[in-house]
């Protein structure tokens, strides 16, 4: 485990490392978009896909 991990808690990683934000109009790679980092936006993605696959998860 890393080291860098402790104490945070979900983070997007690319290429074996924590991904950098970046701003959400660039098309340069690599980079953790706006979008990926909402957390509100992951709820309500979460809850669509429980709606679509008719699965419930614990939580």
């Amino acid at each position: 485990m890393n080291p860098r991990l402790d104490g945070m808690g979900g983070v997007y990683c690319e290429d074996v490392d924590i991904a950098e934000p970046v701003d959400a109009s660039t098309t340069a790679t690599p980079g953790a978009r706006p979008w990926i980092l909402d957390r509100d936006l992951a709820e309500r993605l979460w809850t669509v896909t429980e709606n679509l696959t008719n699965v419930r998860l614990p939580g």
